[in-house]
């Protein structure tokens, strides 16, 4: 990131927390910073909690620095100060997904400074900040969190979340993260969240978020009945019965979702919407299922009397 790049000045603002010894560190930042960019304003400020480094980069860009500040934080602060310019590292695709976005994207990448795959969306991250304006990037250390600071379903890292609506999880290649872009846009943050694990073999990291409300039962339903993809249904079949087992009143939210899909044209999906129907237990359904009884596939007729059953089962020991 030099001059050329920017155009105008920067601003950026160390706040220092009392005792957690990161005045000696940040100095060496702010020297470096004051070699990298001539139009930089360096400002210094008090805080509580973590230290921390914010910088304001032109046309509303935000990034803010929460990594461990000691010696080994200079080497990855400037390699994303410096990534911070080189959006023409992007693919044309990329660059297109992010012009193309109505809002633009503020990002928390939760990282470990030991990590490559973090430093690689991180990365990826500062250079899509260069590309968009408005958008902002925090970069938060989580060896630095005490427990009940951590989100739910982060047991490994990079987990980069875009606003509240999507988290992506791992190493990401552009195209992914790119579709994760769109997918957030679109208002289908939580559909990609829900495949992606699911994809990653996160069905239990997918499971805490749920419970947590961060990732809504409706995503569930919705990929109980995809047409397209049979390993995500299964997925999401196994992972709702997981939910009504630690919760039948939370799973019980993906009812009317689920009863939207047994018109599906597909006696496959029809008799998986039948057994996630039936591991739910929501006496609700019912006026749904039981038309299927009549269905002209004997498989399907053969799982609405299971889920039928399974359903008055469920309510007739006062599980509801």
């Amino acid at each position: 990131m030099n001059e050329t790049d920017l155009g105008e000045s920067i601003r950026v603002t160390f706040t220092l927390a009392a005792g957690d010894g990161s005045e000696e560190v940040f100095q060496k930042l702010a020297s470096g910073i004051a070699t990298r960019g001539p139009r930089t304003e360096v400002r210094w400020e008090a805080g509580a909690g973590v230290s921390f480094v914010s910088i304001d980069l032109p046309e509303g860009r935000k990034l803010r620095w929460e990594m461990a500040p000691d010696q080994a934080m200079e080497a990855p602060f400037f390699t994303l100060w410096e990534a911070g310019g080189a959006a023409s590292e992007l693919d044309g695709s990329t660059r297109a997904v992010l012009a193309g976005l109505q809002r633009p994207p503020q990002l928390v990448i939760y990282g470990a400074r030991w990590c490559a795959a973090s430093a690689e969306m991180v990365r990826l991250a500062s250079c899509c900040l260069r590309a968009r304006p408005g958008m902002g990037v925090t970069v938060v250390d989580v060896e630095r969190l005490s427990g009940d600071r951590i989100p739910p379903g982060i047991e490994t890292v990079p987990v980069t979340f875009i606003g509240t609506e999507a988290g992506l999880y791992g190493s990401l290649s552009e195209g992914e993260f790119a579709a994760g872009l769109r997918a957030w846009s679109r208002g289908l943050g939580p559909d990609y969240t829900l495949a992606q694990m699911l994809k990653q073999k996160k069905s239990r990291e997918a499971l805490a978020l749920v419970r947590a409300r961060l990732l809504p039962v409706s995503a569930l339903a919705r990929a109980a009945g995809d047409p397209l993809h049979f390993e995500l249904r299964l997925g999401a079949l196994v992972l709702l019965s997981e939910v009504a087992r630690h919760d039948r009143a939370l799973a019980a939210e993906a009812t009317p979702s689920l009863c939207a899909r047994l018109s599906d044209t597909s006696p496959q999906i029809r008799g998986d919407v039948l057994l996630a129907l039936a591991e739910v237990g929501d006496l609700r359904a019912l006026p749904s299922v039981e038309p299927l009884l009549k269905d002209a596939d004997a498989d399907v007729r053969e799982a609405a009397a299971e889920a039928a059953e399974r359903i008055r089962q469920s309510n007739l020991w006062g599980r509801y």
